[in-house]
């Protein structure tokens, strides 16, 4: 049976090689390569279109950059198999990882299924793990959504190590502009699944790299941005899940951390007002030790304190505090 795996990609020549060999393995081998260069200013679309003339199973879309987003979604809307799976460009995937996604979705009839996934920088150490398969239903997914406490190894709300029914990715698809894209539509999906099987099997291996912006005001920003979103989300449709309401606060205080880093007090403030508001709304969830230690943060909110990394003195704590 055809499956479509979407290989988003920007400036991606350094692990594009080594990403394409890892899908040219696969056991399973009916494939639809579907790869998208977001208007890559390296040699990438150069290599793409040197593979392309390798193997008849890809199909490269080339496009100005657009974003991860709108990638996403011209790879969906040129996929042609019923079931699609995703793999980033620095990433790799296991020699079965097809082979033994596609046989749980076919025989659970699924919509969605996961894998456990481990993450590397130079090397790949896999950790012995018992075999099993567990189905569910989304809400009992969704429960443990934004939280790790699901099943060891599973992220829940990345589109990575994942493999989709097409229906399913067509209800909500990913914004385009916005950061984290998949933050803010894996939830939606799993709402709109019916089946959802996770695989305790170390199948996908995904690339930590040294320039992530995860940290960055911007990124944050969205990433709180994102959170809230959930959390209206949940509410409207009624689904219970102890996590999002506390991981919100976390989400914000991570950006807390981002504007310090910075000394960004205007949005710091803007930011405090907003916490402040969740806390008084939302607080009742959390401990009543959780409280106290956020209503003491609110009263150090523009303390400016973090530890940054000197080669020659090692660690030091630089403290500094603007009043506001």
């Amino acid at each position: 049976m055809l499956v479509s795996i979407i290989l988003p990609v920007y400036n991606g020549e350094a692990y594009l090689k080594g990403c394409l060999n890892s899908i040219f393995q696969q056991t399973h081998q009916d494939l639809e390569i579907v790869i998208i260069d977001d208007g890559s200013t390296d040699r990438t679309a150069q290599l793409i279109d040197e593979y392309q003339k390798q193997d008849e199973r890809i199909k490269v879309v080339h496009q100005k950059n657009l974003g991860l987003a709108e990638a996403r979604n011209v790879g969906v809307a040129h996929a042609t198999a019923e079931y699609l799976t995703w793999i980033d460009c620095d990433d790799l995937i296991a020699a079965d990882y097809v082979e033994t996604m596609l046989d749980n979705m076919l025989r659970h009839e699924a919509d969605i299924v996961m894998c456990y996934a481990v993450t590397f920088q130079d090397q790949i150490i896999i950790p012995k793990i018992p075999y099993f398969e567990k189905v569910a239903t989304s809400r009992e997914v969704l429960y443990y959504y934004t939280s790790n406490q699901y099943l060891a190894g599973l992220d829940l709300y990345n589109v990575h190590s994942k493999m989709f029914r097409k229906e399913v990715l067509l209800q909500a698809p990913y914004p385009t502009g916005k950061l984290p894209e998949d933050m803010r539509t894996t939830y939606k999906h799993m709402y709109a699944a019916q089946r959802i099987v996770f695989v305790n099997k170390v199948l996908y291996y995904y690339r930590n790299t040294p320039n992530s912006l995860v940290n960055s005001p911007e990124v944050s920003r969205q990433i709180v941005e994102s959170q809230r979103e959930i959390m209206e989300f949940f509410q409207q449709h009624q689904l219970e899940n102890p996590y999002i309401i506390p991981n919100y606060f976390v989400r914000m205080l991570e950006r807390r951390k981002a504007l310090l880093f910075i000394g960004d007090y205007k949005q710091l403030q803007e930011l405090k007002q907003e916490f402040k508001q969740v806390l008084r709304e939302k607080g009742d969830v959390l401990s009543v030790r959780t409280r106290l230690k956020y209503q003491l943060i609110i009263q150090l909110w523009t303390v400016n304190y973090y530890y940054f990394y000197n080669k020659q003195t090692g660690f030091k704590l630089n403290f500094k505090r603007k009043n506001q």
